[in-house]
């Protein structure tokens, strides 16, 4: 719940406090997220290739998470954000075909990564037969994917459209998930596989709030807290129900449907969105 409330809110505040151009700010927001998602496993994959216990990682998370609070609500004062629609327009925003297809982006997108991230670590350990510290190592892999390639979209983005880019990612991502589920045997080859998934990854979160927010520049606060309220409890939901279909040993079957719900949403792009096939693949190539 304190994750759920702190990561939105946060995104939120950079991308408001920002003003009309959140494209770099919201970049550099990300890359320090992920920077901070891939020291943390580092930290437990040393924690338990020694005698420290769980009990005493989670406390120093939690003081980290504590002091961090405490300097925030220090400042306070000067992180008051003034909302820059009326009424009137936040609820014609509100009923905007536009902002809701992108929440709805949105949502499907922070469930499939949410599911990754919390999913992983298990079917790396029992269909890979990895152990504990290699399939945590993995996570880490999985992070520095994303923070790289969340480093890589600030290039991309001068020369090709948000669409195109989060076709081009997503492609990626579930080809990615495609090669686990079709080698689980191969350790070596899953880590090297969870990394690119995160370079798949990393390019999506920041384009889907760029182009949903791109046809409002002076109520970006505003679409955003629509964009973010709608698609959000996707990483509530998605985690909850992938999991339950991994229940009895039955992993490949989470990783089978994030890989469904990922190539699904990259064809509904490329069908319904302004995004032609001539880009994604000179984008493809030029990846090569």
């Amino acid at each position: 719940l304190g994750a759920g409330l702190s990561i939105p809110c946060g995104t939120l505040c950079v991308i408001r406090l920002s003003g009309s151009n959140p494209g770099s700010a919201l970049s550099k927001y990300a890359t320090l997220y992920g920077i901070g998602a891939l020291i943390g496993p580092l930290i437990a994959f040393g924690a338990m290739a020694t005698s420290i216990s769980y009990s005493t990682v989670y406390l120093a998370g939690a003081l980290c998470a504590l002091a961090i609070g405490y300097v925030l609500y220090s400042l306070k004062d000067r992180l008051v954000i003034k909302d820059e629609s009326g009424k009137s327009e936040r609820d014609k925003l509100i009923r905007e075909p536009h902002i809701w297809g992108f929440a709805l982006l949105l949502f499907f997108y922070v469930g499939i990564e949410s599911s990754a991230a919390a999913w992983l670590f298990v079917y790396l350990k029992e269909s890979c037969l990895l152990e504990e510290s290699f399939a945590s190592f993995g996570m880490t892999a999985l992070w520095t994917g994303l923070t790289l390639g969340r480093l890589t979209a600030i290039k991309l983005c001068k020369h090709y459209s948000s669409l195109t880019i989060i076709v081009g990612a997503l492609t990626l991502a579930a080809t990615c998930l495609s090669l686990l589920l079709a080698s689980p045997e191969l350790p070596v080859l899953a880590l090297s596989l969870v990394f690119v998934l995160g370079l798949g990854f990393g390019p999506v979160f920041p384009n889907i709030i760029a182009a949903g927010t791109s046809k409002y520049p002076s109520s970006i606060g505003t679409v955003t807290s629509i964009m973010m309220l709608i698609g959000v409890p996707g990483g509530i939901l998605f985690p909850w129900l992938t999991g339950m279909m991994g229940q009895g040993n039955q992993m490949h079957a989470t990783i089978a449907m994030l890989f469904l719900m990922t190539i699904t949403i990259a064809t509904t792009i490329l069908a319904t969105g302004k995004v032609g096939s001539e880009g994604v693949l000179k984008l493809i190539r030029q990846g090569r």
